[in-house]
């Protein structure tokens, strides 16, 4: 049976003979390849360089550092196509700066840190004082050398310096206590100082003690004498002059002496360990570098006065002797021209009583007093007394020391509380 060739409805170009199918072998069958192509190295480039944009855009960075202009080229070749395409490209791109923080190793953790600032949860009030302390109150406070057995009783300084103020804001009639320490706690390096009530400063130095005395004295007129105020007159004058000399005498003559007395005499040496020394340390080096030090720094004091290569017993006893015949013969004479005015007026003046014919002490009678009570002193523990001797000779001084002693310091087995 021949076969028939039946036609579809293709166009001519598309007709197929179902004869021509079915006599040819079936063809394999292929699926279309959808896979994109290949992008090229270009493509990645770009790719990378948005990725690289979108990443940069999202982390943090610091305000862009704005930096000093480029002066005009003065080139006037024409840029090359290259470097106008790198130009353009750092315009599309963000100026980025890197992060220089420095980050340190001993930096806490935040955890840790959150935890330590919870802290203290508690917080106790304060101690309270030892039951020895000195209670707080509206009474200053002055603070020389002295025992510590002595201070609650008020008792006289063993150092000149500490016990002329002592004496005068006793004499002005200041009400204070008495504390130990040391010339490393006073603000000027060197005792005495004051410390008023809260909330004034302590009080250092020869000028504001005077001038903290004169604003609180208790007493109507305080004696003081006219060269403690600037004036023109001529009387004053020569009595500021004589009180600057005798004054002198004090500072040098008496003091080299009061020096060579306490340091250098070696019959004292065990005086000045049990005043200075043995309080200061118990650590027998540092006693014995401490003991080197004062002697030689009151040696080099003494040289500086008596202008000698060598320190001078003789001479320093003799300078002293004569400190002491002006200063009793300033008192004699202030004693007579008071009494020949007394017998004249018909009232007695109590003329020699004290130095520059004032009615009462002044801080002058305190800077006699100073040296005089320490030297004139019988419980002080003198070994070598020559310079307590030469002292006794001269009746007036030794006078002059017991009536300031009766006033500010009363003989009392208790002592007097200040």
């Amino acid at each position: 049976m021949p076969q028939r060739a039946h036609s579809f409805p293709f166009l001519p170009e598309q007709q197929i003979t179902l004869t021509s199918h079915l006599a040819q072998p079936p063809a394999e069958l292929r699926l279309p390849d959808t896979r994109p192509p290949h992008p090229s190295a270009q493509t990645l480039r770009l790719i990378r360089r948005e990725l690289s944009v979108s990443i940069q855009s999202l982390q943090p960075h610091p305000p862009p550092v704005l930096l000093p202009a480029r002066p005009p080229s003065s080139s006037t070749e024409p840029a090359s196509p290259k470097a106008s395409h790198v130009r353009r490209r750092r315009r599309r791109q963000p100026a980025i700066m890197p992060d220089n923080t420095p980050r340190s190793w001993f930096a806490v953790p935040a955890p840790v840190a959150a935890l330590f600032r919870r802290f203290p949860l508690a917080v106790y009030p304060a101690n309270e004082l030892p039951l020895r302390s000195p209670s707080r109150g509206n009474t200053p406070t002055l603070y020389v050398f002295i025992a510590d057995d002595d201070a609650p009783r008020g008792r006289p300084s063993f150092n000149p310096s500490c016990l002329k103020w002592q004496t005068f804001l006793k004499i002005a009639g200041v009400d204070f206590h008495i504390a130990p320490s040391t010339n490393h706690a006073s603000p000027s390096g060197a005792l005495p100082y004051l410390l008023p009530p809260s909330p004034l400063r302590p009080i250092a130095g020869a000028s504001k003690l005077e001038s903290y005395a004169l604003e609180n004295t208790t007493l109507k007129r305080l004696p003081v004498l006219s060269s403690s105020f600037s004036t023109s007159s001529t009387p004053d004058a020569e009595l500021k002059a004589r009180e600057q000399a005798y004054q002198s005498l004090l500072d040098h003559r008496l003091r080299a002496a009061w020096l060579h007395a306490l340091y250098l005499a070696p019959a004292n040496a065990d005086l000045l360990s049990r005043l200075y020394i043995e309080p200061a340390s118990k650590n027998p080096v540092v006693r014995l570098t401490l003991s080197h030090q004062v002697r030689a720094a009151a040696e080099a004091e003494v040289l500086k006065v008596t202008r000698s290569a060598v320190v001078d017993v003789k001479r320093v006893h003799a300078d002293a002797r004569t400190a002491f015949e002006a200063l009793a013969a300033l008192l004699e004479e202030n004693g007579s021209s008071r009494g020949s005015n007394s017998e004249k007026g018909g009232e007695g003046g109590g003329g020699g009583e004290w130095f520059f014919g004032c009615e009462g002490p002044t801080l002058f009678d305190a800077s006699v007093f100073s040296y005089t009570q320490l030297l004139l002193d019988e419980e002080f523990g003198w070994v070598d007394a020559s310079l307590s001797e030469i002292l006794r000779e001269f009746p007036a001084l030794v006078r002059h020391r017991e009536r300031l002693l009766e006033r500010c310091f009363p003989d009392s087995e208790e002592g007097v509380l200040v």
